[in-house]
């Protein structure tokens, strides 16, 4: 039984809406699942000179386009391996300090890094963007609570 023209084009239409909707669950997320997960995720992005994976590990609407530049003219490519991890909750747990030490190409490799949590994923806290209001929350919320 053959299709009409109608017929053929609803059932083209069906075919790209479901492969729309399919593709848009199976997007990469940014960030990371764990605090540890984003600094090893940096480690590896700032070894291999990866800048775009590098820019999956911003928050959501931050611009950090001139330290992505800064970190990968530092440390890019340098074979950083890492020693010791400690993570300082100064702010928080949503907002810790990780300090990083190991070793590079160069020698000795330390530097200490925010890490922030949007959403329950792990972002490094690099950049300026708009500010991202958690959840149930308004802008005048967090104004009262500093």
């Amino acid at each position: 039984m053959l299709m009409s023209a109608g017929q053929a084009r609803w059932m083209i239409v069906l075919v790209l809406g479901l492969l729309v909707a399919c593709s848009s669950r199976t997007a990469p997320l940014g960030g990371a699942e764990s605090s540890r997960m984003v600094v090893n995720l940096y480690i590896e992005a700032l070894n291999t000179r990866d800048a775009s994976a590098l820019a999956k590990l911003i928050p959501p609407r931050n611009d950090a386009k001139s330290e992505i530049k800064m970190r990968m003219a530092k440390f890019g490519g340098t074979n950083i391996r890492l020693q010791d991890v400690v993570f300082e909750e100064d702010y928080g747990p949503i907002d810790p300090l990780a300090h990083l030490k190991g070793v590079s190409d160069q020698g000795k490799y330390s530097e200490t890094i925010r890490l922030t949590q949007v959403d329950a994923r792990w972002y490094l806290g690099l950049g300026r963007g708009t500010p991202i209001i958690p959840s149930g929350q308004t802008p005048a919320d967090i104004n009262r609570s500093s």
